[in-house]
């Protein structure tokens, strides 16, 4: 575990030239005071960001103060964690999340990058969250909300053009029952409460 006292560059150890090859410390983002970084996090991943668009090479991770998170998460390169944030156990955040003041995010939550999620915003354990969603302030997500953003069913082929990918917006102020599931390009407006299981 470690814990910081005042604002510090985060450092990981490289191989310089492939594996087995000397090691050297590479900067891939900074984190604010007191933060709590358990064992196990992997601060700063970027082997997969190069396949979507819009991936950026130096993308750095930039913690708040006093973000906690725990043991087993990974945190992909270019996310953006505010203050007071609240990381469970082997969550992922896929590239280019951002992540709003005094907010919590569960154990085994899978954000898929491209996100922005609000301030005193609560996403509980086992939640889905799609790339290029937003979410506002002060939601609550129950335990295993799955969204999507693709309309299309379909594998990925050359030959079929891309469509554009959009995540459901989802107001300051909703609330979201267990188990509910959010389809693509939805908007559920400010102070909506969606029931446990619904499908919207």
């Amino acid at each position: 575990m470690i814990c910081m006292p005042e604002r510090k560059e985060i450092r990981i150890l490289v191989p310089i030239n492939g594996e087995g090859a000397p090691y050297t410390l590479k900067v891939v983002g900074s984190m604010g005071k007191n933060c709590i970084i358990e064992s196990d996090v992997n601060i700063g991943y970027n082997e997969l960001t190069k396949l979507r668009k819009g991936y950026n090479e130096g993308a750095k991770v930039w913690l708040g103060d006093n973000v906690h998170i725990r043991t087993g998460s990974i945190i992909y390169s270019g996310c953006k964690i505010g203050n007071n944030v609240h990381i469970g156990h082997d969550t992922i955040l896929r590239e280019f999340t951002t992540i709003g003041d005094h907010s919590s995010i569960g154990s085994l939550v899978m954000c898929e990058g491209y996100t922005t999620i609000g301030h005193h915003t609560v996403i509980h354990s086992q939640c889905n969250l799609t790339a290029k969603m937003r979410i506002g302030n002060y939601v609550f997500f129950g335990p295993n909300v799955m969204t999507s953003n693709d309309r299309k069913v379909r594998y990925c082929r050359p030959d079929v053009k891309d469509s554009e990918d959009c995540g459901p917006i989802v107001a300051d102020g909703v609330v979201i029952g267990t188990g509910a599931i959010i389809l693509p390009q939805v908007v559920i407006k400010m102070g909506a409460i969606i029931g446990a299981g619904a499908v919207v």
